[in-house]
């Protein structure tokens, strides 16, 4: 089994983080290439780290792909990238199927994903809303009357 090299991704990381100081030395004599590809809501990050990096390095070639996280992990467990970016975990048959090719990995949390709920001075209805009433709100073609139902309650919300 041929294993990953993960420093290249390490290095990439670690001097993304340095280049915003000055004074670091022996980064400037890097070469090679770079590949990524992945979620289209981590490629921005992972473009600018790339932009970032390559100021610095200018003797590093990095290409960032957005083909969804799936496409990214598809690429990665074909050894046609060195970085996948993921909104998600790897899934078992994608573990499995880097695994049946030789490629070793190494997750790191980049970034988490949030989501604030700002409810105006006027409201008189939204005391406290559930994930599943959230959820009808927001899904497609929503009709929901989360707010009334909300109003109705007797429960407080946790």
């Amino acid at each position: 089994m041929r294993t990953r090299n993960g420093s290249v991704a390490l290095a990439a990381v670690l001097a993304t983080a340095a280049s915003a100081t000055s004074g670091f030395a022996g980064l400037d004599a890097l070469k090679g290439r770079i590949t990524a590809d992945g979620s289209s809501t981590v490629g921005p990050f992972t473009t600018a780290a790339a932009e970032m990096f390559q100021r610095r390095n200018t003797g590093v070639q990095i290409t960032v792909g957005i083909s969804g996280t799936g496409g990214g992990f598809e690429r990665f467990c074909n050894d046609e990238t060195d970085l996948s970016n993921a909104s998600r975990a790897i899934k078992a048959s994608e573990h499995d199927k880097c695994l049946s090719k030789g490629v070793r990995w190494l997750a790191m949390t980049v970034a988490n994903d949030g989501i604030s709920l700002v409810v105006n001075k006027q409201n008189t209805w939204a005391s406290c809303l559930t994930v599943d009433e959230l959820e009808k709100i927001w899904n497609t073609g929503s009709k929901s009357t989360a707010g009334a139902t909300s109003a109705r309650r007797s429960r407080t919300c946790r």
